[in-house]
């Protein structure tokens, strides 16, 4: 039986980008708990240069110039810059309330937003078979969001954070699927790399240069650890928008975050329970990642049902 060739295979790549997403989630809920970032705007900085960098360090040697307009460098900057202020808006979510799992609820919300966005600005057109299996996520999203919705209606200003860092997140995802269509991989990701680290700027002069190095110092270990899922995560998620027929369609499977979040967190819960070499307010912190499970479980079998549908289209495709 031939390998599967991952790199080339968007399915596969799609879904390492929310497997990645989860791990990388476990890791924030410590990083938040335990006050390794100041502030959201230090948290940003950083978490965005630790990110962005090693895309700039890989693409930068690939890229061919003379396939880059000025206009696909500018979109390429700007779709950076959105993803930089998702990193901004979630983390200032995250310093409200430190509950990962119920904030990935609301990027469930890019099923709804990037079709929007992609048919005003792209003009993109999906088939009766995908606008069904992303009919059937949204359901999924409805319910999910609705178990949510008491909870965050203790917390109006946490609620404007997520759908900032939706929006945000959902131009990024289609500005740089337009990207992709008029320029070779390598020379749109160094567009988005050098976007990133331009929002940065002003967060970093906010901060204070010695200061985010400080905190970056301070707690590399984890830091790193954090930001290497990210990173992983990034890369197939960009890779698999490159290759995909749709950005709706990677919108839907990374919709199953939340679902892979829980799971990721109750099996951290277990281990950690299991050694007990982790503080109790740690724990417990991991354990509020999975708070009402059933109805998040049914949601995530509807948007997995989704997942199916689109898939099923992209191959007769």
């Amino acid at each position: 039986m031939e390998a599967l060739d991952i790199w080339n295979h968007w399915l596969a790549l799609a879904w390492v980008a929310p497997a990645a997403w989860a791990a990388a989630a476990i890791v924030d809920v410590f990083i938040i708990d335990r006050g390794v970032y100041r502030d959201p705007l230090q948290a940003t900085a950083i978490s965005a240069t630790v990110v962005a960098l090693p895309f700039l360090l890989m693409a930068l040697p690939r890229m061919e110039p003379s396939g880059l307009d000025a206009t696909t460098f500018a979109m390429a900057l700007a779709g950076g810059v959105c993803d930089m202020l998702m990193l901004l808006f979630y983390y200032k979510a995250m310093f409200t309330t430190n509950d990962v799992a119920h904030a990935e609820t609301f990027f469930n919300l890019e099923v709804l937003f990037i079709p929007l966005l992609a048919f005003f600005f792209v003009g993109e057109q999906l088939g009766t078979l995908n606008y069904a299996g992303v009919g059937l996520a949204v359901m999924g999203v409805v319910i999910l969001n609705s178990g949510a919705s008491r909870y965050f209606s203790r917390h109006g200003r946490l609620t404007l954070y997520l759908l900032a860092a939706v929006l945000a997140s959902s131009a990024g995802i289609v500005i740089q699927d337009l990207v992709f269509t008029r320029t070779g991989y390598w020379n749109g990701l160094v567009g988005y790399a050098l976007g990133i680290l331009l929002g940065v700027i002003p967060l970093v002069r906010f901060n204070g240069l010695r200061d985010c190095f400080t905190a970056f110092w301070r707690s590399r270990g984890v830091i790193l650890g954090a930001e290497a899922f990210t990173l992983v995560a990034s890369f197939a998620g960009l890779r698999a928008i490159d290759l995909s027929p749709s950005a709706s369609l990677v919108a839907v499977i990374e919709s199953t975050r939340p679902l892979l979040i829980m799971l990721a967190c109750l099996f951290a819960w277990v281990m950690l329970n299991r050694i007990r070499l982790c503080p109790a307010d740690a724990i417990e912190a991991l354990r509020a990642q999975f708070d009402a499970a059933p109805g998040k479980l049914a949601a995530n079998g509807l948007i997995i049902g989704g997942v199916y549908v689109v898939s099923l289209s992209a191959l007769q495709g």
